[in-house]
Formats: structure tokens, C-alpha cells, sequence
């Protein structure tokens, strides 16, 4: 009983932050797929109303949000690297715990 509260925690604490973190990070790329799909709004095939400096300067913004969300990533795959390696490690030591309390 005493041991179960920790593993809880340690259950759901770190694996919806981490979740958060994803959802973040897909929303970001889903969000940048539309503006790229809108830079030149219409049939594809069609030439583009726009002025094309116009639409070189949103597709150099969309390049540019583009290598800040792969920097963020990277980020939270250095962050996240140790603190998952931890993770494993202390939820392997709390299930081998809960199944010897099980078997007294």
C-alpha cells in the first residue's frame, strides 16, 4: 500500500507531461502544413495571384518555423533521453516491488 502511491505518481506525473510535450509539438507541425498548403491559395495548377515576394518571404517564415520546431524537438529529446533512462529504471525497481508485496 505504502508503495503503491509513488508508483501512481510516477506513473501518470511523467507520462502526461511527455504526452503534453508531443501534442505540442504535432499540433506546431500541423499548424505550419496549413501555411505552407496556403502559401498560394487555389488549384495547385493555376499560376498564383500573389506578389511572388510576398510569397517568398511567408515561405522563408515557414523555414524558419520549420528549423525552430526540429531545435525544439531535439531539445526535448536531450531532456527527455536521461529522464526516460531514470524512468524505466524506477518504474522496473516500483513493479518488481509491487509484485513481491503481492506475493507475502
Amino acid at each position: 500500500v505504502i508503495i503503491s502511491y509513488p508508483s501512481c505518481v510516477t506513473y501518470f506525473c511523467f507520462d502526461n507531461l511527455l504526452c503534453g510535450m508531443n501534442l505540442t509539438v504535432v499540433g506546431q507541425f500541423r499548424i505550419l502544413q496549413n501555411e505552407i498548403r496556403n502559401l498560394c491559395p487555389g488549384d495547385s495548377d493555376k499560376s498564383c495571384d500573389f506578389d511572388e515576394e510576398q510569397v517568398q518571404m511567408q515561405f522563408v517564415y515557414c523555414v524558419h518555423k520549420h528549423q525552430e520546431l526540429i531545435s525544439f524537438v531535439e531539445n526535448i529529446k536531450e531532456l527527455f533521453r536521461v529522464v526516460i533512462v531514470g524512468f524505466v529504471v524506477v518504474l522496473c525497481f516500483l513493479i518488481c516491488t509491487e509484485f513481491y508485496m503481492l506475493l507475502l
